[in-house]
């Protein structure tokens, strides 16, 4: 009688910019009773390791002419739980395919008014401080938003402005670019320094009535403060999971150079995921499974893109503010929207 083990070792094979898995990387070969699974680089260990402890049992062959039936029934079996695992992680395999149909390159000197708005203020009287006793006061003065070298800058400045002591600036698409998934990507480089809260995000633009937050829905395709630098954040918030409740379902990244390299930070919508990217690492992913709009809205309204850097407020001044440190600014390189083609 004789036994079969299984070795799961991965032999990396380099391919860069994986989009779809042509089916010949799978290869398998049997040799000393063993079977060696190769896989191509990109693939995260736990993508092929879960679930293959139940593959390193003995299984007891009685006859030889067996030995290639069972081999292929396993190699079948290891395939099927690859697949599968590998589409629930939102892996490589079954990735939605998206088209490029918005872009900003800031080749243009100025600012281009057909694709950005700003807000201006300090958020009163309706919500001084924006909701979050930010500090700043929001402005469209070159000072604080301009085209510089192919690239936006949006500078924080220690200043007295209206009625606060800093001024920063706020960019929207609201009504000039609104989307309902796909994939948003923003490649830049970020402040550093105690105080400073640069956020990109998306706010739903809601037509016949003012929009209710968070019931309407909030996501965080990347936040960052300067008091724990270099971790970056991806969040939404609803009426079921907002922070207002302590709810908000989000995660985190560190990334130990964000303030000295340009990095992207991406969002990948459908109608039933979310997904959150640094330089295409995933490190957050949401699932509606099945929730009503309390906890899901994000279908039931286009969304717009939102640009800022705020200065302390109740997240990025919570352990104060360095006021040796300004101005400090966010550089964007650009800005693509790609729309979700399956």
């Amino acid at each position: 009688m004789r036994h079969l083990r299984l070795n799961l070792t991965p032999v990396i094979i380099p391919f860069k910019n994986i989009r779809t898995l042509p089916f010949n990387l799978f290869l398998f070969s049997a040799h000393s009773h063993f079977l060696s699974l190769v896989l191509p680089k990109g693939f995260e260990s736990h993508s092929y390791t879960w679930g293959m402890k139940e593959f390193y049992e003995r299984i007891r062959i009685l006859k030889d002419s067996a030995y290639i039936a069972i081999m292929q029934s396993i190699v079948k079996t290891i395939l099927l739980v690859i697949s599968v695992t590998t589409i629930s992680l939102g892996q490589k395999i079954g990735k939605p395919s998206y088209q490029l149909v918005w872009t900003d390159d800031f080749n243009n000197p100025k600012i281009d008014p057909g694709k950005w708005g700003f807000q201006t203020g300090d958020g009163c009287p309706n919500s001084c401080g924006w909701g979050n006793n930010e500090r700043q006061y929001y402005t469209d003065k070159k000072e604080n938003a301009r085209i510089e070298n192919g690239r936006l800058i949006i500078e924080a400045r220690k200043e007295q402005t209206g009625s606060r002591s800093y001024s920063s600036a706020k960019l929207v698409t609201k009504s000039k670019a609104d989307w309902q998934h796909g994939r948003i990507e923003i490649r830049a480089k970020l402040p550093s320094g105690r105080g400073t809260w640069p956020a990109f995000w998306m706010l739903p633009t809601v037509e016949g009535r003012k929009m209710k937050w968070p019931n309407d829905g909030e996501i965080d395709i990347m936040e960052h403060v300067g008091f724990n630098q270099g971790m970056i954040y991806g969040t939404i918030h609803t009426g079921k999971y907002n922070h207002m409740i302590g709810t908000h379902k989000t995660d985190s990244l560190l990334v130990g150079d964000v303030e000295k390299e340009f990095h992207t930070y991406a969002l990948e919508w459908t109608h039933d995921t979310m997904s959150w990217y640094v330089d295409d690492q995933l490190y957050n992913r949401l699932e509606r499974n099945g929730d009503d709009n309390e906890a899901w809205p994000f279908n039931q309204f286009k969304y717009h893109l939102v640009l800022n850097l705020a200065v302390g407020g109740n997240w990025g001044g919570k352990m104060g503010i360095d006021d040796s440190i300004w101005p400090q600014r966010i550089e964007v390189d650009y800005v693509k929207y790609y729309e979700l083609v399956n």
